[in-house]
């Protein structure tokens, strides 16, 4: 039974996995044909399917990939709407440098988040409530 649910396990992370990486596939696509709108969207797409695996190497490549991105507009298409130029323009921030930071939070959080987590099994944290 318990190898049942380890094939089970591995099929899982495998589409896991698989989902991330077309999405990862469509954002490419889409801003290698200049759809940086929907390049973004994909990778935003991909961002949150990270965040729900809670898997930090998967959010670090969204992280670089934003960055990249951003860094490639601001320099070969700087009127596109999104492009910092652009955005800063409108008083706003561009949405890759959003994302950036997004996934960089994630990470952050995640991390902070198993750290915790082994320490709270090491040293339990204790109630303050009288009633416990």
């Amino acid at each position: 039974m318990r190898h049942n649910a380890a094939k089970e396990k591995t099929k899982l992370d495998e589409a896991n996995a698989g989902i991330f990486d077309q999405l990862i596939a469509l954002n490419h696509e889409a801003f290698d044909l200049r759809r940086f709108s929907t390049a973004y969207h994909a990778l935003a797409a991909a961002q949150s399917w990270a965040n729900e695996e809670k898997n930090e190497k998967q959010l670090a490549l969204v992280e670089k990939i934003a960055k990249e991105e951003l860094a490639w507009i601001d320099l070969q298409a700087p009127k596109y709407e999104h492009s910092t130029r652009s955005a800063k323009l409108r008083g706003h921030t561009s949405i890759y440098a959003n994302l950036e930071r997004q996934a960089h939070s994630a990470q952050l959080r995640i991390g902070s988040r198993k750290k915790f987590d082994q320490l709270r099994g090491i040293w339990p944290i204790a109630s303050f409530r009288d009633d416990d």
